[in-house]
């Protein structure tokens, strides 16, 4: 050990540090093992050394010791840089603590007796580790705290864990760690590790989505890493079922990864143990991760199954059959339309459009350009009950506009009493849907504002609980989702009501004559990504 060696961080690390053992042991084997970072961890590691001011987020599996990665490089900050100012940011005290005391103090505490003997702790506890050289001030001390908030301060480094549950779950919190902690440490290093939580939606995800589209004034690397990075993710007793081996061989595909035998039976086992969260505990790609349903989702789970049996793809229209529009509308809010066939059984999403603060004459210019760019006659365009009400500046309807505007088959579809009668219907419906994986995918952006696209409201259109008169109810959150699931949610309700005409199965047989299947050919190959995977110079590594 020389000097040189000392003054590098990168030698430091992989050689002065003790980790706990995973599991803690078993009595007879010692508590700490040398920390060598692993290939994940050393990436992660020469960021925060070679580009510290660029954010680093970390979307991950569980298990990987990324954790143990990041606060075992504070704790070797705090060591050898003077008037360091660490700071840990947890879901729960308790997280912070236990990184504190397991991850921090535990590095701090196996170096060699001959460093750790020079210095000296003025705090030592559970949120607090304060310590400083021997006969140094104790205004050059060095500071590593472990919380669940900040604001303000100075602060050299901070780590922010697990602030994807924290976005969905407590946005006031994220809201402080964007506004307080994160500008906080502008001129330090930022590091965000965590699982996926809450879709497309949230503080989290307004700071990583421009890093993904490489926009050029966004700030941050992403780094993603599967559970396929950890070598303990294997398993030696089950059974690959043939859904199973189907999954692995899109996969296979699309990471360019061959897997074995054992890792497909992990997989499998905590796929049973997760069910539809497997994807956010342990993600495959960073697609997956990002698909994760939102809490609380209402379609989430439906349109997640319609993924894993490839019913989200790319396919024309049906040319013999009509088609319909399914509208929510909106002049100030969003307006929002749903270009769809019904084939057979099948249900077709065809295309999907929303704007705000557009009149009636741009949707109704759109449903005249979607008839022919995809060669179908829109029989129907279904509006919801408002659509009746005037205008107090033009007394006028939005029916009246939009007739005005050259649409015509306006249907208004009655008020139904329970929203939820709509939302059960149109779940009951989505297994027989195929979405455009293209044309319902697209995200609208210009310099003001982003709109989700059809499939993303589908995605993240929540319930939460809300408590009036002393009764909890669960109700659907009104955001920039609501509107798309709304516009969709007009078909299930026109359907209930038997308004659309010729949808029954017998109706398509007998008008094809003598039960001719649909003359769609939905393939059976791998559907078409729903999320952009070139990102520039500023790197996503999955």
């Amino acid at each position: 050990m020389t000097l040189a060696n000392l003054a590098d961080p990168l030698w430091r690390l992989s050689n002065l540090y003790q980790c706990r053992r995973e599991g803690g042991g078993d009595g007879r084997e010692a508590l700490g093992v040398p920390f060598r970072p692993r290939d994940e961890q050393t990436l992660i590691l020469r960021h925060l050394v070679e580009r510290p001011q660029v954010p680093l987020y970390v979307i991950k599996s569980r298990r990987l010791g990324v954790s143990t990665c990041v606060d075992t490089f504070q704790a070797d900050l705090a060591v050898f840089k003077q008037g360091f100012r660490g700071f840990i940011i947890d879901q729960k005290q308790d997280d912070a603590t236990k990184k504190m005391v397991e991850i921090v103090r535990f590095a701090v505490d196996s170096l060699p007796a001959e460093i750790l003997s020079r210095f000296i702790f003025d705090k030592r506890n559970d949120s607090e580790l304060r310590l400083r050289f021997r006969g140094e001030e104790e205004s050059k001390d060095s500071v590593i705290y472990a919380t669940t908030g900040g604001r303000g301060g100075d602060c050299s480094m901070l780590h922010v864990s697990e602030w994807g549950p924290i976005s969905a779950t407590d946005p006031a919190r994220s809201n402080e760690i964007r506004t307080g902690a994160f500008p906080a440490a502008r001129r330090g290093r930022r590091v965000v590790e965590t699982t996926w939580y809450g879709g497309k939606n949230g503080d989290l995800w307004d700071l990583v989505k421009p890093i993904m589209d490489a926009d050029p004034n966004a700030e941050g690397e992403i780094l993603f890493f599967p559970w396929h990075s950890d070598p303990q993710a294997v398993r030696f007793e089950g059974v690959v079922t043939p859904e199973m081996e189907e999954y692995f061989r899109v996969l296979t595909e699309k990471v360019a990864k061959r897997f074995t035998r054992e890792q497909k039976l992990w997989y499998a086992a905590k796929k049973l143990e997760q069910g539809l969260f497997v994807k956010r505990e342990y993600p495959s790609t960073l697609d997956e991760a990002l698909s994760v349903p939102i809490p609380g989702t209402i379609y989430g789970d439906l349109v997640d199954q319609l993924r894993e049996k490839k019913r989200i793809q790319d396919f024309p229209a049906d040319t013999g059959f009509p088609a319909y529009t399914f509208w929510d509308i909106g002049m100030s809010d969003f307006g929002c339309v749903w270009l769809v066939q019904f084939v057979g059984r099948d249900i077709l999403l065809l295309d999907y459009v929303s704007r705000t603060g557009k009149p009636a004459s741009f949707y109704a210019g759109w449903v005249k350009a979607k008839e022919t760019q995809h060669g179908v006659s829109v029989l129907a365009n279904f509006m919801p009950h408002d659509a009746n009400a005037r205008d107090k500046g033009t007394c006028k309807s939005y029916v009246v506009t939009s007739q005005d505007a050259g649409l015509r088959n306006i249907r208004v579809v009655h008020r139904t009493p329970d929203v939820w009668l709509g939302i059960n219907e149109l779940r009951t419906m989505l297994p027989r849907c195929y979405i455009h994986a293209v044309n319902c995918a697209e995200v609208y952006k210009d310099q003001f504002i982003t709109i989700p696209s059809g499939i993303d409201c589908l995605d993240n259109y929540h319930k939460q609980e809300e408590t009036s008169g002393g009764i909890i109810r669960e109700e659907p959150v009104h955001d920039q989702y609501s509107h798309g699931a709304s516009a969709l949610r007009t078909m299930s309700e026109a359907y209930r009501n038997g308004m659309i005409e010729g949808t029954s199965l017998t109706a398509k047989e007998s008008r094809r004559g003598g039960g001719e299947g649909p003359r769609v050919i939905r393939s059976a190959g791998p559907q078409a990504p729903l999320i952009r995977s070139g990102f520039g110079p500023r790197r996503v590594i999955r």
